[in-house]
């Protein structure tokens, strides 16, 4: 079986080359590598030329994460596709250990596993961290799996091109992969493994410098609830979990408005967001914070 990883690459110059040495470093060897430089404007495409011997590279003007990966599934040729993100990096038999798995039944289209977080050295911070990941909210979906990361997934090409790929309408690399994910198990059952087989990547300090806007956050929360509620609408033992999620979206306007200085209307967002979500206690103090003065939001409400 030949995989195809698919690379997208948009200003990822500070851990690029740890990526690609953690592919090419694979202790299976039937792979292509497919990297898409999405318009960067630092020294990545360079650094890509550097490895061009043992790599495909496609540049395109800046589109997103989504169409990046969806250009590189295009172009692909193998059976099996592989997603990373160009700030994680592979565990040298990630590759091995899946195709074993693939291999254990004609049934298994989807594999991911376990990984270990990593900061902006490459020290491990946490062993095994995807269960103690705050993504639950999307388990009622997905069959009480784990949430699969990216860089953790083995998929057949077949079964992706069948999905139709990574819905682009999702901006700034959020929520496209749940949206995925769903569509994928409405197909085929999961494969979990439980070993880290990737080492993911979320130092504090650079995650910070990448927070998304309230804009965009709200945008992609109300999003995904739509797609989402227009596959279970009829399902009623998916309301609780439709309900945690509309808590997101409101909590993440009730935000936009308080740091605005709009206490009034983040009040009755954060209110609304409790009672759609009461075990989510952050929308009952964020409700109690409106009350401080106006002129304080924009400090408080920076999460």
């Amino acid at each position: 079986m030949k995989v195809s990883v698919i690379l997208p690459v948009y200003n990822g110059q500070a851990f690029l080359r740890e990526a690609l040495e953690g592919i090419l470093r694979q202790t299976y060897r039937n792979v292509e590598i497919i990297a898409i430089d999405d318009g960067s404007t630092d020294a990545s495409f360079e650094i890509l030329q550097e490895y061009k011997k043992k790599i495909c590279i496609h540049a395109q003007e800046n589109a997103g994460v989504c169409v990046a990966r969806n250009r590189g599934v295009e172009i692909a040729s193998g059976d099996l596709i592989a997603f990373i993100d160009q700030d994680d990096t592979w565990y040298e038999h990630k590759l091995e250990r899946q195709i074993r798995e693939f291999r254990s039944s004609e049934q298994v289209a989807f594999v991911y596993s376990d990984f270990d977080l990593i900061d902006s050295r490459g020290r491990i911070t946490q062993k095994c961290a995807l269960a103690k990941m705050k993504a639950d909210w999307m388990r009622p979906f997905i069959g009480g799996h784990l949430h699969p990361y990216p860089s953790t997934v083995l998929i057949k090409r077949s079964l992706f091109v069948q999905l139709g790929g990574f819905d682009s309408t999702f901006k700034e690399n959020t929520h496209e992969d749940v949206d995925l994910w769903v569509r994928a198990y409405d197909k085929v059952p999961f494969s979990f493994i439980p070993e880290p087989l990737v080492q993911y990547r979320r130092d504090h300090r650079h995650h910070k410098q990448k927070k998304r806007s309230f804009d965009v956050e709200s945008e992609n929360y109300f999003h995904l609830y739509q797609t989402l509620k227009a596959r279970f609408h009829a399902d009623p033992s998916k309301k609780e979990a439709m309900d945690r999620i509309l808590s997101m979206v409101l909590a993440n306007k009730g935000k936009k408005l308080a740091h605005e200085g709009k206490f009034t209307e983040a009040r009755s967002q954060f209110r609304e967001a409790y009672r759609l979500n009461p075990a989510n206690k952050r929308n009952s103090r964020r409700y109690l914070r409106t009350f401080l003065p106006s002129s304080w939001h924009r400090f408080i409400f920076h999460e």
